[in-house]
């Protein structure tokens, strides 16, 4: 349900003055930005990839510790990733959202979108810490792309 169906179908009543307030009983509770399935397999895929993951791991290391781990895995754990970021996508087009800023120190574990010039987190998407990002871009390129991204930096 979009907002202004919501407020649509919003009733309005009188308060103990008489006058009009909104009866928010009415509205239905907003509609999740993405599937939370797909939202919960995602984020138990990209958590299995760094789940025994060395912590003292940074940098170059982290990065080819995590293309070993997604050549290791389920060809469907990739898929159910890559569609998770395509959500993602699809709703930036929705919002008419130019671009997208994630992963970031700055990003602060949110997905930021910028629409029409202004740059703002979405608070309805999942936050994604940086770790998991890192995997979910990875995840999002081939083998052999992943290896020349690895070498060339």
């Amino acid at each position: 349900m979009n907002r202004a169906t919501q407020q649509t179908a919003t009733a309005q009543k009188p308060d103990s003055r008489g006058a009009q307030t909104a009866d928010l009983s009415a509205t239905a509770p907003p509609e999740p930005a993405l599937p939370k399935a797909l939202v919960q397999n995602a984020l138990a895929a990209m958590n299995y990839v760094v789940k025994d993951m060395p912590s003292y791991l940074f940098g170059l290391e982290r990065q080819e510790y995590i293309a070993n781990k997604l050549q290791s895995i389920d060809e469907r754990a990739i898929q159910v990733i890559r569609q998770f970021y395509e959500a993602i996508v699809l709703r930036m087009r929705k919002i008419d959202a130019s671009d997208i800023d994630l992963g970031s120190y700055g990003a602060r574990g949110h997905i930021w979108f910028r629409v029409h010039g202004t740059k703002t987190p979405q608070l309805d998407l999942p936050e994604i810490p940086t770790l998991l990002t890192d995997v979910m871009i990875q995840g999002l390129v081939t083998v052999k792309q992943r290896d020349v991204l690895l070498e060339k930096r």
